[in-house]
């Protein structure tokens, strides 16, 4: 599937493989087959998240093959209840989202690692239709008001000396429910929003 859809993005420079939200990561034992395949090949310290982060490396190896730098979000990985036997590829850049979660990394694990990071702040720059998940729409604001280019999720600050990591930041929408406003209208809240990004990273330069 993933070789299929990297030919219809033959002039991109990345791919994003996603790699969250496909199970529970802290009810690992509900999934005895993933649970069990991890504490037979790593022993009882394993948390049984060893063979997803295997997997997750795979991706990001057959997406490296293919001359693309690989994405990924950041809630599944360097969990705080993993046990750490596998470590995600450095290769990957995370876009760090989100930290709702007490056990999801924080973002200094990541620079730790030396992964380059993109800014995908959910507080700010989640657009969700149908205000989705407990999301409101972002304004601008807000934006202007609150937000800033190395300000993370959970107000976490990407510190000075590691802002080489930073590869930018993105504006995110979801199509939760896609009846909920018409593409006239989601257009017409992006421009709104994309500016208020634009003057507070203009500010920002200053």
């Amino acid at each position: 599937l993933i070789d299929e859809y990297i030919d219809l993005f033959n002039e991109s420079s990345g791919f994003h493989i996603g790699v969250d939200e496909f199970i529970d990561f802290d009810q690992i034992s509900k999934y005895p087959d993933l649970y069990h395949g991890a504490i037979e090949k790593y022993g009882t310290q394993a948390s049984g998240l060893e063979l997803y982060i295997e997997y997750v490396n795979q991706l990001i190896e057959f997406i490296c093959s293919k001359g693309l730098r690989p994405h990924v979000w950041s809630d599944g990985l360097y969990r705080l209840n993993d046990s750490g036997l596998v470590e995600v590829d450095h290769r990957a850049v995370i876009h760090y989202w989100t930290r709702w979660n007490k056990n999801m990394a924080p973002l200094c694990t990541f620079i730790e690692k030396g992964h380059q990071l993109v800014n995908s702040n959910d507080k700010y720059m989640y657009f969700v239709l149908g205000e989705n998940a407990g999301y409101q729409y972002p304004v601008p604001d807000k934006i202007i008001q609150g937000w800033q280019p190395l300000l993370f999720s959970d107000d976490q600050i990407l510190p000075s000396g590691h802002q080489s990591l930073l590869e930018g930041v993105e504006y995110c929408i979801w199509c939760d429910k896609p009846d909920a406003l018409t593409v006239e209208e989601i257009l017409f809240r992006l421009d709104q929003n994309l500016n208020a990004m634009n003057t507070v990273i203009s500010n920002y330069k200053k």
